[in-house]
């Protein structure tokens, strides 16, 4: 349900094959230098790009993944997933009940509201990302010291605490509470979580 595998790049397309299983989410990072994580899944599509040490919005990359295979995915020649030489490690996850990994999209409302998941049990930890608009990641995790707190994905902050968020509501099961934040829940925009 989620593995690890590191790669060396080529420049030129190619497949990584070797996870046994195919994936619905995967992070790529350049190992030796200074560029930007690249994150893309099956619910947005392949050519849908995010990074988490940015506040940017989604955007189109035709070079970067290009492809989820049945045991792995395809790479471009986009220098965030494969400049020849340089080396990178990719994260990748299966979307299942079963592994606890779920990929949620929905659209704010600017309202106190409740979003469905399908994992079955209360996620213990939530990355959500604006993907119209800048904003930083916002993530919830259960050892925080209660759900009105949060902390940033892209900030080297400590907890925070703003019902905005998460509404102060913990998860449950079936659903996860966003607030009024413009990170969760703004009026029209539309949104990841993981």
């Amino acid at each position: 349900y989620m593995d690890v595998v590191t790669y060396t790049g080529t420049g030129a397309s190619n497949s990584i094959s070797s996870l046994g299983f195919s994936p619905d989410l995967v992070w790529i990072k350049n190992r030796g230098g200074a560029t930007d994580h690249a994150i893309y899944d099956t619910t947005r599509g392949t050519q849908a790009q995010l990074s988490s040490n940015t506040l940017g919005s989604s955007i189109t990359s035709s070079t970067g993944l290009t492809a989820f295979g049945s045991n792995g995915f395809t790479i471009g020649t986009s220098s965030l997933v494969n400049t020849s030489g340089t080396q990178y490690v990719a994260w990748a996850w299966d979307e299942a009940p079963i592994a606890g990994m779920d990929i949620v999209s929905y659209t704010g409302n600017g309202a106190n509201r409740t979003i469905s998941h399908g994992l079955g049990v209360s996620p213990k930890m939530m990355i959500v990302k604006n993907t119209s608009s800048t904003s930083d990641w916002g993530v919830y995790h259960s050892n925080l010291t209660s759900a009105s707190y949060y902390i940033y994905l892209s900030s080297t902050n400590g907890e925070n605490i703003a019902t905005t968020m998460w509404n102060g509501t913990a998860p449950t099961s079936s659903v996860f509470s966003v607030g009024t934040s413009a990170n969760v829940n703004a009026n029209n925009d539309n949104y990841i979580a993981y």
